[in-house]
This record gives structure tokens, C-alpha cells and sequence, in this order.
């Protein structure tokens, strides 16, 4: 049966040989047989089909001089017909493997449809493979080294890197592993491993180019770290790649998995995303799997003395030990929050005693605007008891004043009791030795917050409560503490669909928990902006309700 390729690029020129960029990519393996399917063209029109080798700049005009299709340009010409709704499906045969450009003419479209093809006839894989593996138990590296020349696109070697390697240095590394893991060569596998064996042969060269330059195949992808692996690691992998100089594709393997993952701590923002990665790779890191926590990873992330598996078991005992991960600290201090050098989150303890008493004087509240607001009244006295929040001034609390961005990461920044050292805030409407320099600090190096922009917060802005309920739901998790839930969700708020997408799962999470809840009319105004009452109920039933 035939493999279907779409072409579905719309692109820069009217006519059939016109100049364009690629519009996507597909990969074939098969015995050469290859049906262009698509729509888009006018009714009951002739369709033209050609695909070209894609490594000749089709914008030269000296390509066409002399021009014949001796398939030294073309692998392919051919017409077909549109039917009456414009789609269109051609058959065609492609009898060597190589990399291609489709390119698809019709009337009713734009510009030409072109995609790029990668092509594998399947058969000659088959062969080169038994020629490679009767290569390596004879050590024969001229014959390696002769299919990596002349048959590279049959082992499925479409990498820049196949392009560059040095042959011979190449040649020898894949002898040495195909001989020892014969069966691990396959045609699923067999070109990742050889784009390794070319990326050897030239990584200790001075004029490497990097994995920046060979982004398109430098065999990360048959590692489980490929998931992680992110294009702007590509400087500082080539450089740890470098340094650690694998001389074999074993040990090439196993420095790439290191660096990626040093990489994703070093240059990642997701504590989340690390922490799968670590558990991923617990067993060859050597680290106990119960460490790793949110808190430690986020706690791991940007550090910079991390240069070994060894540093992240360290780093890890001396997390679950005392909570700091061993940081050391620079700057001042407020509040339990102590500033400047790398960031870590510390202990976190929530205190079970109500302390209603400080806020009492002869059996009268010390706020004396609460009237009213009998629902928050215990929540305001209890946070205040407890150090959390305080007054404006004069007796007041003002439970109906909108919360703002920076009183809120006060209030939830000693709520959990975090404590978090940080490199200085980008953010420009941040200034030094305010109030609440150092809770956005932490909030931010803790996860809860981000700003409108990298370098915009919003000091002075309200919050809604829909992020209201964003904020704590992520200092639940940094934190590690669960919640008891009661099978409530945000599916039972009238206006359930005003609720921004990336809010839903909080306001699920606190909804379930009994955290949150609707008004009269069961809604739950999740674009409205929170009040220092709202605020104050939402935080202290969060403190009652969390549990390790």
C-alpha cells in the first residue's frame, strides 16, 4: 500500500518552479511507493507534482540551464486531475532514498505547495544494516565508513551532521558499537545511532559547530532525557559536551543525559518539570526518590555549583535534612526571608493554635469596621493573631478595600511560612527597600507569582479571584501540603465559563476543599477583584484545611 503524504504548504510563488520556504516535513520508509494527497486546487483541474532533491538551491537560474530529467534534479514529474472539490491524489515512485522537496502547482492555489520529504527505501536500509553489522564483527571500518559516504540517507543519516563528520573518526566509533550491541541495531534506531557516531567524530574539533547548528539530529532522541531537552540548552550543552570529551558513543550517551539534565536545572522554570526528570533518572543519579519534592527542586533550580550527579544527591540530603538545601545566604533579612544569592525554599510550618486573643481587648475586636462581615471575622482576627495581616491604621481593616498584588504575597508568603533566598527582581515597578520588596521576592523565586511581563509586576494592581485562587493553589503545591476535598468543582458555579482556562484547576482544588465557594446565585466571579476579606476567609480556611 501506497504511504500518504499531504502537502499543505501555502507558500511564495504563483508558478510551479518559484522560490519558497519549506512548510513541513515528513518521513517515509518504505520500497518506494508514495501517494501526494490534497485539496485547495480548482475544480477539475491539472495538478502538477514534482519532487526535486531538497539540497539544490532551486533559486539559481543556472539549475534549469541545460535542464533534463535525468534524476540528477528530479526524482519525479508527473500531472494528475483535481476532482470537483478540488482534492487531488497522485501515485508516484521514488526509487532512491534521500532527502526531497514536494512541490505541488495548481491554478487555484497562491503560491506552490511545497513539504519536505525524507525517504528511506526500505529494502536498501535493510541491506546496509546486514553490511553494517558484518562490517563490525570483521572490523572492517573502511566498509563503515564507506556506507556512512555513499549510503547515509539509506541508514536514515539526515542530520547536518552527516554533512560534516569526519568519516574515519566516525567509522570507528559505530564499529566499536555495533560490534558490542549488534542487536540494538535496527531501522528504527539505526540512523539515531549513526547521527551520534557523526557528532563524535567532530565534537573535541575547534571549529565545532554546535548543537545549536545540529538541532536537527545530534541522537538525543533515543534518550529518555529528549522529553527535557530544550533549544536554548544547545550553547551550554556544546560547552559541558566538550569538556567532558566522550570518546565512544556509550560514553556520549551518558554525558549527554548528565548535561541535559545539569541544563534543566541550571536553566529551566519548572520545578515541576524537573522533578519528573529527576525521578526519571533516580536509579543512575544515585538519589533517593522520596526526596524529590516540588519544594527541592524548586529549591535546586538556578543553583549554580551543580556540576556533577553527585552535587544533586547532596544537594537533595541536605534539603530533606534542614529544609534549606544548605545555601548560603547573602544580604539582609525580613520576616524570615532572607535575600540575595541563589534561591532555595525552606521549612514550612503551619501553626495548629487559633490565636484570636491578640486581636481582643476587654472582649472588643481591635478592628472596629468588621460589622457586616461576621463570615471573614474570625478568619481577619485569626491571620492577624497569628502575625499575617494587619490593619490600615486607626482601628480599620478595611475587609471591602481591594487586595493588592503586594499585600497579597505578604499575607501568603507568611501564611506558609516561606523562606526563600533570591537573585535581585527584574521587575522595574519593584523598588529596593519597600515593604514588600522582599515578599515578591520570594513569592517570585517560589513559583507563587510571575510578573505581567519580565520586567513589569503590577505593584498597586488588584487581583481577581480567579488568580487569587491561582496564588495559593501553587503555594499548596510548592509547599507540599494536600487538601481534603469534598467532590466540589468549579463545574457547579454558574458562570463556570468565564473562568479563565489556566485557573480551572485551582478554583477545582479550592472548590473541592470547601475553600471557595459561590454567592447567592452560585457564582463564582472569577474576573472580579478580590477584597481584603475575601482574601483573609479564602487563607485562613486554607491553613485549617491543609495537611502534609
Amino acid at each position: 500500500m501506497n504511504k500518504k503524504i499531504a502537502v499543505i504548504g501555502l507558500l511564495s510563488s504563483m508558478v510551479l518552479f518559484g522560490t519558497s520556504a519549506y512548510a513541513s516535513i515528513s518521513e517515509v520508509k518504505n520500497d518506494g511507493y508514495i501517494d501526494i494527497t490534497g485539496d485547495g486546487a480548482a475544480a477539475n483541474s491539472t495538478v502538477t507534482v514534482e519532487i526535486v532533491d531538497a539540497n539544490i538551491d532551486l533559486s539559481r537560474d543556472d539549475v534549469w540551464n541545460d535542464f533534463s530529467d535525468d534524476g540528477n534534479i528530479t526524482a519525479f514529474m508527473g500531472v494528475t486531475q483535481a476532482d470537483a472539490n478540488g482534492k487531488y491524489e497522485l501515485g508516484v515512485f521514488i526509487k532512491t532514498s534521500g532527502k526531497y522537496l514536494v512541490r505541488v502547482g495548481n491554478a487555484g492555489f497562491k503560491t506552490v505547495k511545497e513539504d519536505e520529504l525524507k525517504f528511506i527505501f526500505e529494502s536498501k536500509m535493510k541491506e546496509c544494516i546486514n553490511a553494517l553489522k558484518t562490517a563490525a564483527a570483521n572490523d572492517d571500518e573502511d566498509a563503515i565508513k564507506g556506507l556512512l559516504t555513499n549510503n547515509r540517507y539509506d541508514l536514515g543519516i539526515f542530520a547536518e551532521a552527516g554533512n560534516d563528520a569526519e568519516k574515519d573518526k566516525a567509522a570507528k566509533a559505530l564499529k566499536d558499537y555495533v560490534k558490542n550491541n549488534s542487536d540494538l541495531i535496527t531501522e528504527e534506531s539505526v540512523g539515531t545511532i549513526c547521527e551520534k557516531a557523526c557528532v563524535l567524530s567532530i565534537l573535541g574539533n575547534s571549529d565545532f559547530g554546535g548543537f545549536g547548528k545540529y538541532a536537527d539530529g545530534f541522537g538525543m532522541g533515543s534518550l529518555k532525557v529528549s522529553k527535557f531537552y530544550k533549544t536554548s540548552f544547545a550553547e551550554k550543552l556544546t560547552e559541558m559536551m566538550k569538556k567532558d570529551n566522550p570518546r565512544t558513543i556509550e560514553e556520549y550517551d551518558k554525558a549527554l543525559e548528565k548535561n541535559t539534565i545539569l541544563c534543566l536545572i541550571s536553566q529551566n522554570d519548572s520545578a515541576e518539570e524537573l522533578k519528573e526528570c529527576l525521578e526519571l533518572y533516580a536509579s543512575e543519579i544515585g538519589v533517593d526518590k522520596s526526596k524529590i519534592t516540588s519544594s527541592m527542586c524548586k529549591a535546586l533550580m538556578g543553583e549554580s555549583n551543580i556540576n556533577t550527579y553527585e552535587d544533586i544527591v547532596e544537594f537533595a540530603n541536605k534539603f530533606s535534612s534542614n529544609g534549606t538545601g544548605g545555601g548560603s545566604s547573602g544580604g539582609g533579612s525580613y520576616g524570615g526571608i532572607t535575600s540575595g544569592g541563589s534561591s532555595y525554599v525552606g521549612e514550612k510550618v503551619f501553626s495548629e493554635e487559633y490565636i484570636p486573643s491578640t486581636t481582643i481587648k476587654d472582649g472588643i475586636s481591635v478592628f472596629k469596621d468588621l460589622d457586616g462581615y461576621e463570615w471573614a471575622k474570625e478568619s481577619v482576627e485569626g491571620l492577624f493573631g497569628k502575625g499575617i495581616i494587619a490593619g490600615i491604621g486607626d482601628g480599620l481593616f478595611a475587609p471591602n478595600d481591594n487586595v493588592l498584588r503586594e499585600e497579597l504575597v505578604k499575607m501568603i508568603v507568611k501564611s506558609f511560612e516561606l523562606s526563600v533566598i533570591g537573585d535581585k527582581l527584574p521587575f522595574s515597578d519593584v523598588a529596593e527597600g519597600e515593604w514588600y520588596t522582599e515578599f515578591v521576592e520570594c513569592a517570585y523565586y517560589s513559583g507563587i507569582v510571575n510578573g505581567y511581563s519580565d520586567t513589569v509586576f503590577g505593584i498597586g494592581d488588584a487581583v481577581t479571584r480567579e488568580d487569587l485562587a491561582v496564588m495559593i493553589a501553587r503555594a499548596i503545591e510548592i509547599c507540599d501540603y494536600k487538601l481534603a476535598g469534598d467532590n466540589k468543582t468549579a463545574s457547579e458555579f454558574a458562570d463556570r465559563d468565564d473562568i479563565s482556562e489556566y485557573a480551572q484547576d485551582a478554583v477545582n482544588k479550592l472548590a473541592s476543599a470547601g475553600i471557595i465557594s459561590g454567592d447567592e446565585n452560585l457564582r463564582f466571579n472569577p474576573k472580579q477583584s478580590a477584597t481584603r476579606a475575601e482574601t483573609a476567609k479564602m487563607l485562613w480556611m486554607t491553613i485549617q484545611k491543609c495537611e502534609k
